[in-house]
């Protein structure tokens, strides 16, 4: 979905997401565990920024205060698109719609 390296001087929101991404793979795996856990609750379409929040509120009362990073809202759909694309059991798991910005 993304090359390998983005350039660095790239500042586009993809280039940005996959240095993030690369930084915190955490994130990817937690918001997996969370869609698989509302897919087996049985849940319907999951909604990715629900589960990016409560990502965000673990973060912000995590004790541990190296996991108390932001994390950017713009990076939602790209976070839908690569969990869809690498984890066969979550096709179809995100309503996405076409990307405005690079």
């Amino acid at each position: 979905m993304f090359p390998d390296e983005p350039d660095p001087d790239d500042d586009s929101i993809d280039a940005n997401f996959q240095r993030f991404h690369a930084a915190h793979p955490e994130v990817y795996h937690e918001l997996v565990r969370l869609a698989r856990q509302a897919l087996n609750a049985g849940a319907g379409v999951i909604s990715m920024k629900m589960l990016y929040e409560n990502v965000r509120f673990q973060r912000i009362i995590d004790p541990d205060k190296s996991r108390r990073y932001a994390l950017n809202n713009v990076y939602t759909s790209r976070y839908a698109r690569l969990i869809m694309a690498n984890e066969s059991d979550l096709i179809g798991a995100f309503h996405l719609r076409e990307l405005t910005s690079k």
